[in-house]
């Protein structure tokens, strides 16, 4: 697969489903109204992927590689994210708030995460090199009854708050590494599992994990990282209190 070079935009406008080229674009729009446009493999975009009015971009099973700054998704119309990922990879980028499947922070960037509620149906990877700055907005996982992964990075990305499961989805989410939050909600018939010697700081005060579902400790630790903290009620390993 090519590449195409320059600072130019390509815009799939047809009346129909298209396929999106698995290749680099500067900008890339999809602007075709009441029809679809799929990825066909590993798509690159390193200015702004924008989906305006009308517009259906599926990823399909692929992966999106945003290596832009800013702002480098915008979504007017419909993103379906099938069983892709949406990679961001850009110096500093503010991460969009929409459904994803499969979310890859990575590079050496400062990712800034949204302000309003948004969601993840797979599994969510910060490299090691990244930094991540929380928003103000919930990440749910739920949506599906799944087992997926956080892969954190709890030395310089705080999550934020986390939601997991919903009322028609008994969710597992297991960490594949040590995480950082604010604070986590596991609702009824979710599970978290800190699934090996992994630890779980929670930065956020008062009682930071609230467990309706199922907490599973693991051979990991819980460490309340916040001032004024009150340590939930619930079955732990490794418990440390450093706020």
């Amino acid at each position: 697969t090519g590449s195409m070079s320059g600072v130019g935009s390509v815009n799939y406008n047809g009346g129909s489903t298209q396929t999106v080229a698995p290749t680099t674009y500067y900008n890339l729009t999809m602007n075709s109204t009441g029809a679809s446009n799929t990825l066909s493999g590993t798509t690159t975009v390193t200015n702004l992927m924008s989906i305006n009015s009308g517009s259906n971009m599926t990823l399909g099973s692929h992966t999106l590689v945003l290596s832009g700054t800013g702002t480098p998704l915008s979504i007017v119309g419909t993103f379906t994210p099938s069983t892709g990922t949406v990679q961001y990879t850009g110096t500093t980028a503010t991460v969009t708030g929409t459904a994803y499947r499969n979310v890859t922070l990575g590079g050496t960037g400062t990712y800034t995460l949204p302000g309003t509620g948004w969601s993840i149906d797979g599994n969510l990877t910060v490299t090691s090199g990244a930094t991540v700055t929380k928003g103000a907005g919930t990440i749910t996982f739920g949506n599906t009854a799944n087992t997926v992964t956080i892969t954190g990075n709890a030395t310089n990305s705080d999550l934020g708050t986390i939601s997991i499961g919903n009322s028609s989805a008994a969710k597992v989410v297991n960490l594949g590494g040590s995480v950082k939050a604010t604070a986590v909600t596991i609702t009824a018939g979710a599970t978290l599992s800190l699934n090996g010697a992994n630890t779980l700081t929670l930065t956020g005060a008062g009682t930071p994990i609230t467990a309706t579902g199922t907490f599973t400790a693991s051979t990991g630790t819980i460490d309340y990282a916040g001032s004024g903290v009150t340590p939930a009620n619930v079955t732990y390993y490794g418990l440390k209190v450093s706020g």
